[in-house]
């Protein structure tokens, strides 16, 4: 019984590193990106490789800086399809 216990509790770890490392591996944060312009509730950002995002959102004005969580998804030698899914 003591063993089976191990062996999922082995398991378990396993599994939570996995999703946590492949979670690492499509996430990542673009810092320091400038508000460069909006329309109505399109705002449009510059990050510091002169990449431009757009999100939907409200309450920026052009020249504040904002950090974006992005997506990669799982093309990540591939930036042009990354999603922003959080911006701070």
């Amino acid at each position: 019984m003591r063993e089976r216990v191990k062996l999922v509790v082995m398991l378990v770890v396993f599994v939570v590193m996995f999703v946590f490392a492949s979670w690492i591996d499509t996430h990542y944060t673009r810092h320091d990106c400038e508000v460069i312009g909006y329309t109505e509730d399109v705002v449009t950002v510059e990050d510091s490789c002169g990449y431009q995002w757009q999100f939907i959102g409200g309450g920026y004005e052009v020249g504040d800086t904002v950090s974006l969580k992005m997506y990669t998804n799982h093309t990540d030698n591939y930036i042009y399809d990354d999603e922003i899914i959080e911006v701070k």
